[in-house]
């Protein structure tokens, strides 16, 4: 009720901001102007003299030098230190689940219950 007698009264109402911000571009340009760039910057006399170096001038592996080379590390069969005294074979796990031994209760209790 107060705002519309102060409407009525000739009070002004805001008004919408009509600036033009910066696009995404033109802000990192603002942003970058105060960086340094290359030029600015002063060598130091003694390395004034130094030219530009070399890269690396080796031969490097080529994919067939490399798997040459991985299997030389690995060792062959006859390498292995086997001992004697290893058994040979396993045993069988003798123990049942108790799912299965459920399932011959079920059928030892049925079995009973006919006897009886």
């Amino acid at each position: 009720m107060e705002a519309i007698k102060r409407l009525q009264r000739g009070a002004t109402i805001g008004k919408f901001n009509m600036s033009k911000p910066k696009t995404y571009i033109e802000q990192v340009e603002y942003d970058k102007r105060s960086i340094p760039g290359p030029a600015s910057y002063e060598l130091d006399p003694a390395n004034r003299s130094l030219k530009g170096g070399r890269f690396n001038m080796s031969k490097s592996k080529t994919e067939v030098e490399w798997i040459c080379y991985r299997a030389a590390q690995i060792p062959a069969p006859g390498q292995y230190n086997v001992e004697d005294n290893v058994p040979i074979g396993g045993k069988f796990n003798l123990v049942s689940t108790g799912l299965a031994l459920a399932a011959n209760l079920k059928k030892i209790t049925a079995f009973f219950m006919l006897l009886s």
